[in-house]
């Protein structure tokens, strides 16, 4: 057991122990004779992937029945329901000491207090496999016709594409990387307003919208208060943009280059009320006597 917690992959535990060979270990209190030993944890992320462990032995030594990686496989609801159960608990202590060379134990809930916020459950590879499909078909999804707008790191940084040298370098990160999305499910109002709309004015360009969105923002900005004003903007918005063909995602990635050149300007002092306009090159700023 003391092996397979210090991380062996699935392939080099068969080599060095194949099936009917036998190895000394320390008991582990609360585990009966006849387990199967699966977690996912820090103690494998050194690339060696998920592993599951089929094992019967006693006290002392351990008689290797089965041991490979377990294949994703759909889970009846029911079934899904049982797995949710952690099959074991442990703590910061013995990952601490498994990450040291030595051992770490796991516990079986009837010897341990699961609810004093010290144990951290362990739950079955299938049911671990089972939500990372589960994510997957959801990330999928959310992620539509859309383009990644950052990338994810392994080591927790995110970069955004206008961080990137370039879009090929963003490409390239993408795909060794893990890719991040905006959200591109529409909510139902967005909807019915698209419908009403072409049923309303036809198929009309999105110049029209965008010269009303401007009088319902001078509206807006006398009554700001006035939640049925930002209601205007937003469906003249929409409605300019889904005319003019353009996608959030086109939308999500010009906000993150404007923001960089807006960061680059140099903005007058703020004063409520007014309009926000950067300062141009050669221009005095107000007040300022030349």
């Amino acid at each position: 057991m003391s092996h397979f917690l210090k991380g062996l992959s699935a392939d080099k535990f068969n080599q060095k122990y194949p099936v009917g060979s036998c190895f000394h270990y320390f008991s582990i209190k609360g585990i009966p004779d006849s387990v199967e030993v699966v977690t996912r944890t820090e103690a494998w992320a050194l690339g060696h992937g998920d592993v599951v462990v089929s094992v019967n032995g006693r006290a002392g030594g351990l008689h290797i029945e089965h041991m490979k990686p377990i294949a994703i496989a759909d889970i009846p609801q029911q079934k899904n329901e049982e797995l949710s159960k952690p099959v074991a608990w442990t703590d910061i202590q013995e990952l601490a000491d498994m990450k040291s060379g030595t051992y770490g134990n796991i516990f079986n809930s009837n010897y341990i207090n699961t609810s004093d916020g010290q144990w951290m459950p362990l739950y079955s590879q299938e049911y671990v496999s089972t939500l990372i499909t589960q994510l997957e078909a959801a990330n999928e999804a959310l992620k539509g016709d859309q383009v990644p707008v950052a990338v994810l790191y392994r080591t927790g940084e995110v970069f955004s594409r206008a961080e990137c040298a370039d879009d090929r370098t963003f490409a390239v990160c993408c795909k060794v990387e893990t890719p991040l999305f905006t959200a591109s499910q529409k909510p139902v109002v967005r909807q019915h307003h698209a419908d009403w709309s072409d049923a309303t004015f036809g198929n009309v360009g999105p110049v029209g919208p965008l010269k009303h969105l401007s009088k319902e923002a001078l509206e807006a900005a006398a009554s700001p208060g006035d939640l049925s004003e930002w209601a205007d903007m937003q469906f003249l918005f929409w409605d300019a943009q889904r005319r003019a063909g353009i996608t959030d995602a086109q939308i999500e990635q010009a906000m993150i280059d404007k923001l960089e050149i807006n960061k680059s300007r140099v903005w007058p002092e703020p004063k409520d009320g007014e309009p926000r306009e950067h300062i141009k090159a050669g221009f005095p700023v107000e007040g300022e006597i030349k």
